[in-house]
């Protein structure tokens, strides 16, 4: 999903959005969290900002995909410290344990109303979960389908 070491490790779509999901994996670490600063063993990283990335590159496929706007938001989920402060939440990116992840999810105040989804039109080829959707004509269609049956909606 482009350069300069972005990439997304998974897609959350529930209730209360849509997230990108940076995975971290730092075994036995000390992590301190402060807006968009965030050190592991006291060495600033670039995981905030490159969660903020991920996030806005995804809301531009999605939007562009869908012909509606589709606010991403980043979370970069770690795995593995020994100790996680979060000294200031940042604004537009979450940092959680991985084991705190569902709650956090599920405490997430509602944005999407029950009736609305996305635009979704059955087809003869669907494709399988876990598959990236084939292009065609109409991308809305085809990112609609992977998203109904790749199995990472959330309804938590």
């Amino acid at each position: 999903m482009g350069t300069r070491g972005a990439d997304i490790d998974h897609v959350v779509i529930g209730p209360a959005g849509v997230f990108t999901l940076n995975a971290i994996y730092r075994p036995e670490a000390t992590v301190w969290v402060g807006g968009d600063t965030l050190t592991v063993n006291g060495r600033r990283q670039p995981y905030i900002p490159r969660a903020r990335t991920e996030a806005h590159r995804a809301s531009g496929i999605l939007t562009a995909a869908l012909g509606q706007t589709v606010p991403v938001f980043g979370i970069v989920a770690l795995a593995g410290p020994t100790q996680l402060t979060i000294k200031q939440a940042g604004v537009d990116v979450a940092v959680v344990g991985r084991h705190q992840l569902a709650d956090f999810l599920r405490t997430l105040p509602r944005t999407w109303p029950p009736t609305r989804s996305l635009p979704y039109t059955p087809s003869p080829a669907e494709p399988t979960p876990g598959s990236p959707p084939t292009p065609t004509a109409d991308q809305s269609h085809v990112a609609a389908r992977w998203v109904k049956s790749s199995g990472v909606v959330f309804d938590g």
